[in-house]
């Protein structure tokens, strides 16, 4: 026994061992009765807030160290530590890889053609402004430095990249067609109210008059192939 030290001392010829003693584990007092609530091991369970400050820049599978927030203690023994991983969760708008972020960000092709501003929101609340040059291709990528995700170990941040694409009306009305069918002409150097190219005469006629005048043209061949069978 230990004589209330928690050590015993074992002699091995010129060495001697001090260890924890077996029958009160190190602590000098031996329990004659035991608490209702704790069984003897001196911890009880129970639920516990605990707030966890988590720094810029962290990524999914990060783990953030809490010292003494874990289990407590075998009899009266110091706690231990609480880790917690985290798990970001997607946004609806950005795409994260590293420390950049990726947008993307949809136009009109008269857009395109003739240039915009378009503002949108950065993570942290601030407005940006996306500037569309005239004649900006569909897949055209757009840098913005310092806009991305704060570097975790490290100073600066990541950078922004927004992908602009163009969006291709399905249906237009009979006006819009006759205007992109002029703005076609005008396009390949024709003049305006005439569709003509150099000598070479354009017919500006949308599909469905196409299509009707297509019908006209049979219905008459085939009056005109009637007639001729009528007189022979």
């Amino acid at each position: 026994m230990c004589q209330g030290r928690g050590q015993v001392v074992q002699s091995q010829g010129f060495f001697r061992i001090s260890a924890a003693c077996g029958r009160c584990q190190g602590t000098g007092k031996v329990l004659t009765s035991l608490c209702d609530a704790c069984q003897g091991q001196g911890r009880v369970i129970r639920k516990k807030g605990v707030q966890v400050r988590v720094p810029a820049g962290v990524d999914s599978g990060t783990r953030l160290r809490l010292r003494g927030e874990g289990e407590g203690g075998y009899r009266g023994g110091p706690a231990g530590d609480l880790y917690v991983r985290l798990d970001v969760k997607p946004h609806g708008f950005f795409e994260r890889d590293g420390d950049n972020l990726y947008g993307k960000v949809s136009i009109s092709f008269v857009q395109a053609i003739l240039g915009d501003h378009i503002e949108f929101r950065l993570l942290d609340g601030d407005t940006k402004t996306l500037e569309i040059e005239p004649g900006t291709q569909p897949g055209s990528i757009i840098r913005f430095p310092e806009e991305g995700v704060p570097r975790l170990r490290g100073y600066g941040r990541g950078d922004l990249f927004i992908e602009v694409r163009v969006e291709i009306p399905i249906k237009i009305t009979a006006r819009q067609e006759d205007l992109l069918r002029e703005f076609e002409v005008f396009s390949r150097g024709g003049e305006k109210g005439t569709g003509e190219k150099g000598d070479h005469k354009v017919k500006k006629w949308p599909w469905h008059r196409r299509k009707e005048s297509k019908e006209r043209e049979d219905g008459q061949d085939s009056a005109a192939e009637v007639s001729r069978e009528a007189r022979t």
